[in-house]
């Protein structure tokens, strides 16, 4: 297995871990209340599909520099496009320990995925 495919799948591994921790890890009552007031519910969702379609954009204005990684070289676009395809459910994850649109975490993690399998390492 190649380094790129052994990083992509940490990437992939993380979003399932973000799941995990989002519904596992217990919020307590009236956290997200005070402390989230004074942002508005459209916040995260907005972005959420800014992020989202940042990764689908970004890579492709940027240069395709190598980054050594454990005798491999790695493009650096493909770094970024993992980065800010796991940053979509990073923002979830937030979105679920503020108490805001719990019901869309769902969505957060599975548009992280799917950007992912979009950006996966070809041979």
């Amino acid at each position: 297995m190649s380094p790129r495919t052994v990083i992509w799948l940490a990437f992939m591994m993380a979003v399932f871990i973000y799941g995990v921790v989002g519904y596992v890890v217990p919020v307590e009552e009236g956290y997200g209340g005070a402390g989230s007031a004074s942002i508005p519910a459209w916040f995260f969702p907005v972005m959420g599909l800014f992020m989202a379609v940042a990764a689908l954009l970004v890579p492709t204005f940027l240069s395709g520099r190598e980054v050594s990684a454990g005798g491999g070289a790695l493009d650096g676009r493909e770094l970024i496009s993992w980065a800010m395809d796991e940053s979509v459910a990073i923002v979830g994850l937030v979105t679920m320990f503020l108490g805001l649109n719990r019901e869309l975490f769902p969505a957060y993690l599975a548009v992280s995925l799917v950007l992912l399998v979009v950006h996966r390492p070809r041979s």
